[in-house]
């Protein structure tokens, strides 16, 4: 993220502290729901500042927070996200990209780090890396089914039933065997590289994300 919105969201964490735990809980909800909104992150930043002084003055004169905001909480964040202009197409597939490039390091380094590891097990020195039909297809399901989580938390924030009930936690299991099996079950190898030349596709891809979070809000 950019420095501001870094700024901002120290501020925020140190404002945020002062906040009793009812409304902290009240807050993460709400700031939760509306991140994966059309809302910026500095916007939501923005958002998330003036709804926890809100808290904090309501809490001063004794009130809670379902008294200063009523209880459609939801309700109110859509109120809120709806002031706001959106993104621009260019914007939402920066971020998305900037998404996609952190996941993909995290799972190629891994692919780098076992690769390496089962070579040096076997004493076969550095080996290539073999990239088959089940890795990109595993590591497709598993950054979409990361984003598909991510959005239905959001989503659910405000129904902590949903998100502890043993359907959510029945798909989730059945997501993970699924892209396990796919893994290692489909193994037509598409092409090799040495580790070392592999090592450098996660190092290039954090970097583009971390170029990429250094200017987007």
């Amino acid at each position: 993220m950019s420095k501001r919105t870094q700024q901002l969201r120290a501020e925020n964490n140190a404002l945020e502290a002062s906040l009793s735990p009812a409304s902290k809980a009240v807050l993460t909800d709400m700031v939760v729901y509306m991140s994966s909104s059309r809302l910026g992150e500095y916007e939501l930043e923005l958002v998330r500042r003036d709804i926890t002084q809100m808290l904090i003055d309501s809490e001063g004169r004794g009130e809670s927070a379902a008294e200063i905001i009523g209880g459609d909480y939801r309700g109110f964040c859509d109120s809120i996200i709806s002031e706001f202009p959106g993104r621009t197409a260019s914007s939402v597939f920066l971020s998305g990209l900037r998404t996609f490039l952190l996941c993909a390091s995290v799972l190629l380094a891994i692919k780098a780090v076992s690769s390496a590891l089962s070579g040096l097990l076997a004493n076969d020195g550095w080996p290539n890396v073999t990239i088959t039909v089940g890795d990109v297809a595993s590591f497709a399901m598993i950054i979409a089914a990361s984003l598909a989580i991510l959005a239905y938390i959001s989503q659910k924030s405000f129904n902590h039933e949903a998100l502890n009930s043993w359907k959510t936690f029945a798909a989730l299991f059945a997501v993970i065997l699924v892209i396990m099996c796919v893994y290692v079950f489909i193994r037509q190898p598409l092409f090799e590289l040495h580790v070392a030349l592999f090592a450098m596709l996660p190092v290039s891809a954090f970097a583009g994300y971390k170029l990429l979070d250094a200017k987007l809000d």
